[in-house]
C-alpha cells in the first residue's frame, strides 16, 4: 500500500502543475452582464429592452440565487482578434440546457450534456461550447439563457480551439486517474472484507463509490453515461451521491475512530448528524421539494457540521495518545478543508477555485488510500493482539513451552500425522527428581529457576519439530515424530545427562538436578494418545522405583 500511495503522490505532483496553468491563464476577452429571469420573453431581451435591468457579473462565474438560470449577455471584447477559431463555452456540471443567439442570429443553438455526446465535436460533455463565426467582431454580444439546476457558479470562457482541447483533454486526464484510482479502492475494499471478514473495510468500500459517483456528478462525467445522466433533470443526482457519501463516511467516521468508546458524547452529535444527511437524503426523493435549493444549503451546513465532530474527535484521541486520530486526522485533513471551502464557495455563491476544482478529487485519493492502509495496520495490530492473546493462553508462563491444553492438541495432531504416514512416534514422560526436596531447601523461587534452567537444556536437546510442553508442576511431556525406540532411547540419555552433569545455580549455590524418563511409542497401529502417555507414565514410575535419574521403556 505504502509504494501504491509513494506512485499515486509523484503522479499528483507531475500533474498538479501542469493543470493549475491550464487554469491559470490570463482572464478570457468577456464581459458578462446579467439580464434577469428566465421568464424574460425573447424578442424584447434581444431588442435590449431590458438592457436597464443588467447587472455586471464580476467575473466569468455564472452566480445567481438560488441558481444561475435565467438570460445573460456575453459581451466580446477587442482581445477576441487575438484569439484564432475563438469558442465560446461553459462548464456545467448538472444537467444544464443553453440557448445561445450570435450577434444577427433570431434562432438560437441549443446545447445539453444529455445531446453532447453525439454533436459536442469530441469535448468532454460537461463543456457546452459553441464557435464565433468570423464575422463576429468585438463590442458584439452573445446571448444566453440557461435553464439548470446547479446551485455553484457556472465557469464561462472563450478560448481558441486549442487551448479549450488542452485544457479539456488534461482536465479529462486528471478526471480518470482519479476515478480509475477509486474504482481500484472500491474492489480492494471489497475483497479485503471478503477475505478478512471485517465490515469496516466493506463500509468503506461503500463510502468510496459514492464518493466516486459523487465526483463523476460533481466533475460532470457522468454524463457519458446518458442512461443515468436522464434522471439528473428529475433528481439532482450530484446531491443525491453528495448527500449519501457524506452520510456513509460520517458512520466510517464513528466506527474507525470507536467515537462511542473513546468520545461518547461527540459520539451523540456525530449519529444525530448522521441521521439529519440519511433524512436529507430521503427527501431528495420526494416529488415537489427534491429539487428544492434548500436541501443543498442544508446538506452543506450539515458536512460542516460533521466535518468539525470529526476534527474535535481526531484531536482528542491524539490527545489520549491514540494512534487512530493521528492517522485519521492526516488522511481526512485535505478532504476535509477542501470540502469546507467548497461548501463556503457554494453557501456564499462564489466562484469556484481553480486549484481547489483541481485537487478537490485529489483529495479524496489521498483519504481512501490511507485510510485503507489506516484500516489494514488496525486490522494487522489487532492479529497481532489476537495472536499474542493465543499464544499466552497456549504457553505456560514460567517455562514458555506448550501448558497442558496446547500439548494435548499437539499431540493429537501428532498421533494423526503418524496415523497417516505410517511412521512412529516416540513419547517421553519426564520427571524432575525429589522437586519437593527441592523447593523445601532453596524455596519456591528457587524451584521457579530451576524448572526454567531444566526447560532450557531439555530444548536444547529437542530436534526441530519435536513437541514439547508442561503436563504439570515439574512434568514434561515430549512427542518425538518419525522416531525409532532406539533413537528414543538416546535422545532420552542426552537429555538426562544435559541435566544431570550440570548443575544449577541459584543464590550462589549448585542445585544438583536429575531426571527420571519414561518412553513409549505410538505407531499406525496403536495411535491412542491417552494409552501412549500412559504407558510412558507406568515407564516413569518404573525409572522412580529403581532409584530414579535414569531412563526406561516398557512395551506397548
Amino acid at each position: 500500500m505504502g509504494n501504491i500511495f509513494r506512485k499515486w503522490v509523484v503522479i499528483f505532483s507531475l500533474a498538479m502543475p501542469a493543470l493549475c496553468v491550464a487554469q491559470l491563464e490570463p482572464e478570457d476577452p468577456i464581459r458578462i452582464y446579467r439580464i434577469g429571469d428566465i421568464t424574460l420573453p425573447v424578442e424584447a431581451v434581444l431588442s435590449g429592452g431590458f438592457s436597464s435591468h443588467e447587472t455586471a457579473n464580476g467575473s466569468t462565474a455564472l452566480t445567481g440565487k438560488p441558481n444561475a438560470s435565467g438570460w445573460w449577455r456575453i459581451e466580446l471584447q477587442p482581445g477576441i482578434q487575438k484569439i484564432p477559431e475563438p469558442i465560446l463555452y461553459m462548464n456545467a456540471m448538472t444537467l444544464t440546457t443553453l440557448k445561445v443567439w450570435l450577434p444577427g442570429e433570431a434562432k438560437p443553438v441549443t446545447l445539453s450534456q444529455l445531446n453532447s455526446l453525439g454533436i459536442n465535436d469530441g469535448y468532454s460533455p460537461r463543456i457546452l461550447q459553441l464557435s464565433i463565426p468570423e464575422n463576429v467582431i468585438a463590442g458584439q454580444s452573445v446571448y444566453w439563457r440557461i435553464e439548470t439546476a446547479e446551485v455553484q457558479a457556472l465557469r464561462v470562457g472563450l478560448k481558441s480551439e486549442n487551448a479549450l482541447r488542452t485544457l479539456d483533454a488534461a482536465q479529462s486526464r486528471w478526471h480518470n486517474l482519479i476515478e480509475g484510482t477509486l474504482i481500484a479502492l472500491v474492489l480492494a475494499g471489497i475483497v479485503l472484507s471478503v477475505k478478512l471478514r471485517e465490515t469496516t473495510f466493506l463500509i468503506l468500500a461503500f463510502g468510496t463509490l459514492l464518493s466516486l459517483l459523487f465526483l463523476l456528478a460533481n466533475n460532470g462525467d457522468i454524463f457519458y453515461f446518458q442512461s443515468i445522466a436522464t434522471w439528473d433533470a428529475e433528481f439532482a443526482l450530484q446531491r443525491i451521491f453528495g448527500l449519501a457519501a457524506s452520510a456513509v463516511m460520517a458512520y466510517f467516521s464513528y466506527v474507525f475512530l470507536q467515537m462511542e468508546r473513546h468520545v461518547p458524547r461527540i459520539a451523540k452529535m456525530q449519529k444525530l448528524l448522521i441521521a439529519a444527511l440519511s433524512g436529507l437524503l430521503v427527501l431528495c426523493f420526494v416529488p415537489g421539494i427534491r429539487l428544492h435549493s434548500g436541501i443543498a444549503v442544508a446538506g452543506n451546513l450539515l458536512i460542516l457540521g460533521s466535518a468539525i465532530t470529526v476534527f474535535a474527535s481526531s484531536i482528542i484521541l491524539i490527545r489520549d495518545g491514540n494512534r487512530l486520530g493521528r492517522l485519521y486526522l492526516i488522511s481526512w485533513a485535505p478532504l476535509c478543508f477542501l470540502a469546507v471551502w467548497r461548501v463556503v464557495e457554494v453557501l456564499l455563491q462564489l466562484p469556484f477555485n481553480a486549484v481547489v476544482s483541481i485537487a478537490f478529487p485529489g483529495s479524496y485519493v489521498i483519504a481512501g488510500i490511507l485510510l485503507y492502509s489506516g484500516l489494514g495496520e488496525r486490522m494487522l495490530l489487532y492479529k497481532q493482539e489476537r495472536d499474542a492473546s493465543n499464544q499466552l493462553a497456549r504457553i505456560d508462563p514460567l517455562t514458555e513451552i506448550y501448558n497442558r491444553r496446547a500439548l494435548d492438541e499437539r499431540l493429537q495432531v501428532a498421533a494423526q500425522l503418524a496415523e497417516k504416514s505410517g511412521a512412529q512416534v516416540a513419547f517421553l514422560f519426564a520427571d524432575i527428581d525429589h522437586f519437593k526436596q527441592i523447593n523445601d531447601s532453596i524455596g519456591h523461587d528457587g524451584g521457579d529457576v530451576v524448572l526454567k534452567e531444566v526447560t532450557q537444556r531439555i530444548r536444547q536437546s529437542l530436534r526441530f519439530g519435536d513437541v514439547f510442553g508442561r503436563y504439570g508442576g515439574e512434568e514434561f511431556i515430549m512427542a518425538l515424530p518419525s522416531c525409532t525406540e532406539e533413537e528414543a532411547i538416546q535422545l532420552a540419555e542426552r537429555i538426562r545427562a544435559a541435566v544431570a552433569d550440570f548443575p544449577v545455580m541459584y543464590a550462589d549455590q549448585q542445585v544438583s538436578v536429575t531426571l527420571s524418563i519414561g518412553i513409549s511409542m505410538l505407531n499406525s497401529i496403536s495411535s491412542d494418545v491417552d494409552a501412549a502417555i500412559k504407558q510412558a507414565d507406568k515407564a516413569l514410575y518404573y525409572c522412580k522405583q529403581n532409584g530414579r535419574n535414569c531412563v526406561n521403556t516398557l512395551p506397548v
